[in-house]
């Protein structure tokens, strides 16, 4: 049992990729990552390494992709490389041309090479909570009946969750899409294709530098997850049989404020200082009036369901990514 996972050496699938192979003791990975794998990486990995092949190519390369249907027989896919901003390109108007390349034709490539392998049970599409939007008006959002995406990153999501289900539809293809909500925890740094810190990891990162985290807004919200979490979740869509569904949302399915996350932090980290600032002096950025779409709950009842699926308390997650940042 191989699985293939693109962007394998980015934040969430590298916790798919450690989560796989211990659970798995026969199973064996292929990262295909554009970048090599950083210390951060290599010692994250060093428990499985043994079981463990990282190739440095990216998704619009059909020859790497064709070499590694030679030397291994791929049963699992998960596609989770892809560019979420547009930076280096500089002036007013960034050129989106490279990030819709790798999110939609490296989509497109990577299910039409999959398409001709002879052993794939299951091929996951890694989408995004951002083709959500700013809607609807009322959550949890449910993964049917809504999509707003708003945005060149948003556009190639959801243009890429198109593309997979016609593959599946025209090719065969067993492919289903997730779509996250926002994601947090070990392995969660600054890469060239993830440049996001999102508010729980300001939290922590502030909280243990000792800095007064200064927020503009305590009753801002959001819907956040532990990676681990996401990482068993996807773990529990490709043991299945038979999805049930296209699509599925991955995410808590519960709004935490930014009050939440400074409580639990400061349950485990002595003398955490806060103070409410205006938003120019804010280091953690908040708002009580984003409680929908994208930036709303996710309805999570199909992975609940249909899985036995539920991710940990959210206290216990942020205790566990500031032990984890503690020891790295």
């Amino acid at each position: 049992m191989t699985l293939l996972i693109t962007g394998g050496g980015g934040f969430v699938m590298s916790h798919l990729a450690r989560s796989w192979l211990e659970a798995h003791g026969d199973a064996h990975v292929v990262v295909l990552d554009s970048s090599p794998l950083d210390r951060m990486a290599e010692r994250f990995f060093a428990p499985v390494a043994a079981r463990l092949d990282v190739i440095q190519a990216d998704v619009l390369d059909s020859d790497a992709l064709a070499k590694i249907a030679d030397d291994h027989d791929i049963t699992h896919i998960v596609h989770g490389a892809t560019i979420t901003s547009m930076q280096g390109e500089g002036g007013p108007a960034p050129d989106p041309r490279g990030l819709l390349a790798i999110n939609i034709q490296g989509t497109a490539n990577l299910l039409h090479w999959a398409a001709g392998l002879s052993h794939l049970a299951r091929f996951i599409h890694v989408s995004s909570g951002s083709v959500y939007g700013g809607g609807p008006p009322e959550g949890p959002v449910p993964e049917e009946g809504y999509v707003g995406p708003d945005g060149f990153y948003a556009l190639s999501k959801w243009a890429s969750e198109l593309v997979a289900n016609q593959y599946g539809a025209s090719f065969g293809v067993p492919v289903v899409s997730v779509r996250f909500s926002g994601v947090f925890g070990p392995m969660d740094r600054i890469t060239a294709a993830r440049t996001v810190r999102c508010e729980p990891n300001r939290i922590a990162r502030l909280a243990l530098a000792g800095e007064t985290i200064k927020v503009n807004d305590m009753d801002g919200v959001g819907d956040w997850i532990h990676g681990g979490d996401v990482a068993q979740g996807l773990c529990r869509l490709l043991e299945a049989d038979a999805p049930a569904h296209a699509v599925y949302n991955i995410a808590y399915g519960e709004l935490a404020t930014i009050a939440d996350l400074i409580g639990y932090v400061a349950d485990v980290v002595p003398g955490v200082r806060h103070e409410v600032v205006g938003e120019a002096e804010a280091n953690v950025l908040g708002d009580a009036r984003r409680r929908e779409g994208r930036f709303g709950a996710y309805d999570i009842a199909r992975m609940r369901d249909e899985f036995g699926w539920r991710p940990r308390r959210l206290r216990d997650a942020m205790q566990d990514y500031i032990a984890w940042l503690k020891e790295n």
